[in-house]
């Protein structure tokens, strides 16, 4: 009973801390880790293990939500990919944990467009969404992961300039790592 209280006195403290929906939910990611736990029942199109050889890696989730291969833009990631891959001096892997409903429509829709992310996971127990409980909104199933898989930006860089300018100030290092602001 007691947890139950406090869960929602924390639940109501948050919504009153932040301006809008979108600040909370950058809030709450912030910082948090997501790990690339890959497990028998997944399927892995990509090198496995799944082993991040660089600074930072993009991870974009895909549901079942809407047109798949309207909101994907695959042709968008693939010259996103080319443009922070050419600004960073490395390559900086795209990662993307594909629902089992979608992944027809994701492979038709990358084999279409000529474009692969280095890794695509197809989750058939959606266990990513179960454990990290991702956003409901599309542009806010993106994020930028440093090497320790922890979360520094949240958004889909693709959709969104203000998104691709932060994703690039911390692939460059104009920004230092601060979870406060």
């Amino acid at each position: 009973m007691k947890s139950k209280f406090f869960f929602l006195l924390l639940t109501m403290l948050l919504i009153i801390c932040c301006q809008n929906h979108t600040e909370c939910i950058v809030r709450q990611w912030l910082g948090k880790t997501i790990t690339l736990d890959v497990k028998p029942e997944m399927i892995v199109i990509g090198r496995q293990p799944i082993i991040l050889e660089s600074d930072f890696c993009v991870l974009n989730y895909v549901d079942s939500m809407g047109c798949v291969s309207c909101k994907m833009g695959l042709p968008k990631w693939k010259a996103f990919g080319a443009y922070i891959d050419s600004i960073s001096g490395k390559h900086v892997p795209v990662v993307f944990i594909v629902q089992e409903s979608v992944r027809r429509n994701v492979l038709y829709s990358m084999k279409a467009d000529g474009y692969y992310p280095d890794y695509v996971i197809v989750d058939k127990e959606d266990s990513f969404q179960k454990k990290y409980k991702f956003p409901a909104e599309d542009d806010m199933k993106t994020f930028l992961l440093d090497k320790t898989y922890r979360v520094i930006a949240i958004g889909n860089p693709i959709n969104q300039e203000n998104v691709t300018s932060l994703y690039v100030s911390y692939i460059t290092k104009k920004r230092k790592f601060d979870m406060a602001g």
